[in-house]
């Protein structure tokens, strides 16, 4: 690939990028029990019906928009950032597509189409 081509590539594959990762949004609630400080990912543990006695709330994370298999990830990688030990998934809606078909007498139907991005919410629990 030449490079005036490549020049013009790669902002532009920045940008589509971008487009398809989840916007992540982070809501104080409650004092931690203990200083936070970042943590690995994959030591963040993921919880669908509630976390063990003990915890914290400490965190409202939301991500949304974005690839719908990008936004859990992305709520593991904020609270590990945070210092979480644990997150609660509290809900979780996919995107959804609604057709329509709109007439009214005497005239050719219009199909109308909404689309709603879904969302991830979860609390970051601290131990």
């Amino acid at each position: 690939m030449s490079r005036s081509l490549s020049r013009y590539l790669l902002p532009v594959a920045i940008t589509l990028g971008a487009c398809f990762a989840p916007t992540v949004s982070v809501t104080p609630l409650n004092r931690p029990p203990r200083p936070l400080a970042p943590r690995p990912v994959e030591s963040v543990q993921v919880f669908m019906t509630g976390a063990p006695s003990g915890g914290v709330d400490v965190f409202m994370i939301v991500a949304k928009n974005g690839l719908e298999g990008r936004r859990m990830p992305a709520i593991r990688e904020a609270a590990a950032r945070l210092g979480c030990d644990a997150v609660v998934i509290r809900d979780a809606e996919p995107d959804t597509t609604v057709a329509g078909r709109v007439s009214r007498p005497g005239e050719l139907g219009i199909t109308t189409q909404a689309e709603s991005l879904g969302h991830v919410g979860a609390v970051c629990v601290v131990f």
